[in-house]
């Protein structure tokens, strides 16, 4: 079950929303909200949140600073007629930016591919590292970025409001192969990090959402760039 949340005050546009939810495909159970202290009331974790920018009282934009200050695991998806993304908005790491008056065979590829999302994520595709000696299953998407070490790997994970650390036997370029379609790319000789973890980019630095400041060292800065680039196009 794909748990789904749609905060809309105008409940007709929730409602279309909703019908692009494809039944033969997904399982879903979907609440709507009109306002973000309905949400918030409700206090319920959800798999994907649907978002307007203009709700009455706290605004959409302010639920999505409130839920990644949180640390929530949920995809932010926001859904709004009235204002185009801006550079500020990708700081709170939406997984798309959809319009209103989009397309309605776009609008359902675009529902569609952020179910599909939601169900890969619950499959919990998993890498296994040690942690005190013991083997665990770490979720990739949890995963920050993965960093050399003497023997291996040093896995760095953020979930909710806790950093953890795992060790790997593989190196970075083999652990690399592993996650190359699972939005991880190399940024220096010593770090592969996960692309959806990342806050804000400058050519020669990453900076990630736990705060972490990564470089982007010369020699992969190109590759880095292109791949980045082709990530954030794939994401709306």
């Amino acid at each position: 079950m794909i748990e789904v949340a749609i905060c809309d005050d105008v409940r007709e546009d929730a409602i279309e929303l909703q019908s692009y939810f494809d039944s033969r495909m997904y399982e879903v159970n979907c609440d709507i909200f009109s306002n973000a202290m309905e949400f918030i009331a409700a206090e319920k974790t959800y798999d994907v949140i649907f978002l307007d920018f203009d709700l009455p009282g706290m605004s959409g934009e302010e639920l999505a600073e409130k839920l990644r200050e949180e640390e929530t695991d949920s995809l932010l998806v926001f859904f709004t007629g009235t204002r185009e993304p801006t550079p500020e908005i990708f700081t709170l790491q939406p997984f798309r930016y959809l319009m209103k008056d989009m397309l309605p065979g776009r609008m359902k590829r675009e529902v569609g591919e952020i179910l599909e999302k939601c169900r890969e994520r619950k499959k919990a595709y998993h890498i296994y590292a040690k942690e005190a000696g013991d083997i665990v299953k770490v979720p990739v998407y949890t995963i920050s970025y993965i960093e050399l070490a003497k023997h291996g790997s040093i896995v760095h994970t953020v979930q909710k409001n806790q950093r953890q650390q795992y060790t790997l036997r593989e190196n970075i370029r083999e652990i690399g192969k592993k996650l190359e379609d699972s939005g991880f790319v190399q940024a220096h000789n010593s770090y592969l990090v996960n692309m959806e973890h990342i806050v804000r980019y400058h050519k020669t630095y990453i900076q990630l959402q736990e705060g972490i400041q990564l470089n982007v060292s010369r020699a992969y800065r190109k590759k880095f760039d292109l791949a980045f680039r082709r990530y954030l196009l794939n994401k709306g």
